[in-house]
């Protein structure tokens, strides 16, 4: 369903790191998203700005959860929003041609 996301789509929004053997609501089938629950929860590293840092304590304060759980959400979300296709690579890569000169062999 292109163009438009709900809750639904996302899962449970309210315990982002919750267990990956809760139960889902559709089955393997029907949910587009169901590999994104497969698998045990592995570390990964990114940069954030000092902005960028600052926003995600804040959200996390907010909302009583860890600042990993506010990264984890925005995580989902996005993947979960390119695949619905709201999200679009043109509007985030800008991808260049560089031109190369050479002396022949």
């Amino acid at each position: 369903m292109a163009g438009k996301l709900d809750n639904a789509d996302f899962g449970n929004l309210d315990n982002p790191v919750r267990s990956t053997t809760t139960p889902k609501t559709w089955s393997d089938t029907e949910n587009p998203n169901a590999d994104l629950e497969a698998g045990r929860v592995r570390p990964m590293g990114i940069g954030l700005t000092e902005g960028e840092e600052k926003a995600v304590k804040e959200l996390a304060k907010k909302w009583g959860v860890k600042p990993h759980a506010v990264l984890k959400m925005a995580v989902r979300y996005f993947i979960k929003g390119v695949r619905s296709g709201l999200i679009q690579e043109s509007t985030l890569i800008e991808k260049e041609t560089i031109q190369v000169t050479r002396i022949k062999k």
